[in-house]
C-alpha cells in the first residue's frame, strides 16, 4: 500500500481544530474509521476522506479480503494507521505525557 503525505504533527499544530494527542489516542482505539472520524483525523473535507477510505477498501479487497456490508462505510483502523504512517506508540507515549501535565 502506498504511504500517504499525512503529518500528524503539522496536522495538530495547523488544523482547524486542533486535537490534542489525548482526542487523537481516544480516536485511534476505535476498531473502524468511518469517513467522519478520517476528517477528524487527517483534518480534512468529506472528498479527502471518502478518498482515503476508499484506498484502504481497495487494499483490503486486494488482498482477498471482504468488508462488512453495510450502509455505514467502515475500514479497520489499522489499516488506516499504517496508511497514514501514525505510530500509536508515539501518540500514546504523548497523549500520557500530556495527562500528567494535566493538559486534557
Amino acid at each position: 500500500m502506498k504511504k500517504s503525505q499525512f503529518n500528524l504533527k503539522k496536522v495538530m499544530k495547523e488544523g482547524n481544530y486542533n486535537m490534542n494527542y489525548t482526542e487523537v489516542y481516544k480516536l485511534i482505539s476505535k476498531p473502524w474509521f468511518n469517513t467522519e472520524d478520517i476528517k477528524k483525523l487527517c483534518q480534512c473535507g468529506n472528498k479527502k476522506a471518502i478518498q482515503i477510505r476508499k484506498l484502504v477498501e481497495e487494499e483490503v479487497i486486494s488482498k482477498g479480503k471482504t468488508l462488512p456490508i453495510s450502509c455505514y462505510k467502515a475500514i479497520p483502523t489499522p489499516l488506516l494507521l499504517k496508511y497514514l504512517n501514525i505510530d500509536v506508540n508515539y501518540v500514546y507515549e504523548m497523549a500520557k505525557k500530556e495527562q500528567e501535565m494535566g493538559d486534557i
